[in-house]
């Protein structure tokens, strides 16, 4: 049971944390290799929405722990299903990938060991990746005669690369992915969760307006052309400069500053 302010939620396959303004969330189905079932994915989305809810959450580190991110989607439990229920169940999973998508405050990937096929998407849905040197990252539905999620994918390292990890379904390891452009650093095992936890913390720090400003620009400004884009972002620009919070935070810099030269 998991208890924040007045709301709980019992989870089974998911392990949440709170320290200050750092909420981490564990996937926890160690014997499956934190495959994505579709009772994790609900107690995923119900975390997601608590979080939300939640102000003094200001930012959320998905992780898998040392071993393991997320081995994808629960083949077995998909086996098991009626053909009539397969389409209402792979809407659930997109359902899922939306909530990650629309979450307003910033998300951490913390990947260590492997990332596949829909653990790789959670991953890549997130706003920064920090990977260990054990990640592997990939996408082998192919293989298995289905499609992958190609989106997310190609959203972060263009489409060429894109479609070829996802035609061929072949892994890449951390360096690769970092080489990329895909993860934003890469530790050593015994060092990467204290990058991604300072890493989150430096999120944390930051204006949550906006934060969520650029969150909401880095979806939209790939769908417009450059003027769009610029004028797009001007107005965010105008309108955050007017609120309260700017203003003070503007005002503590110059004084911060005159304190310094003096």
């Amino acid at each position: 049971m998991f208890f924040y302010g007045r709301r709980d939620i019992l989870a089974h396959t998911i392990q949440i944390k709170a320290d200050e303004a750092v909420a981490t969330i564990t996937l926890h189905r160690p014997r499956e290799y934190n495959a994505l079932s579709h009772q994790m994915a609900q107690e995923l989305m119900e975390c997601l929405s608590l979080m939300e809810g939640e102000d003094s959450i200001r930012v959320v580190i998905l992780t898998g722990g040392d071993e393991v991110f997320c081995a994808g989607m629960d083949l077995k439990e998909v086996l098991r299903l009626e053909e009539s229920k397969l389409e209402e169940h792979f809407l659930f999973f997109l359902k899922l990938y939306l909530h990650i998508c629309d979450f307003g405050k910033p998300t951490v990937a913390a990947v260590s060991g492997l990332a596949l096929g829909g653990g790789f998407n959670m991953a890549l849905l997130c706003d920064i990746i920090v990977a260990s040197e054990t990640a592997i990252f990939a996408h082998p539905e192919v293989k298995y005669g289905f499609n992958p999620f190609v989106e997310p994918l190609a959203r972060r390292i263009g489409l060429a690369k894109a479609r070829e990890l996802s035609l061929t379904g072949e892994p890449i390891g951390a360096k690769e992915a970092f080489q990329l452009g895909m993860v934003s650093a890469v530790e050593p095992p015994e060092r990467f969760w204290g990058k991604a936890q300072a890493m989150a913390t430096m999120l944390a720090s930051r204006p949550l307006q906006a934060v969520q400003a650029v969150k909401r620009a880095c979806d939209v400004i790939p769908r417009l052309d450059r003027r769009a884009a610029l004028e797009y972002e001007f107005e965010k620009a105008v309108r955050l400069f007017t609120s309260r919070e700017t203003k003070q935070l503007i005002d503590q810099f110059f004084v911060q500053r005159r304190r310094r030269g003096s």
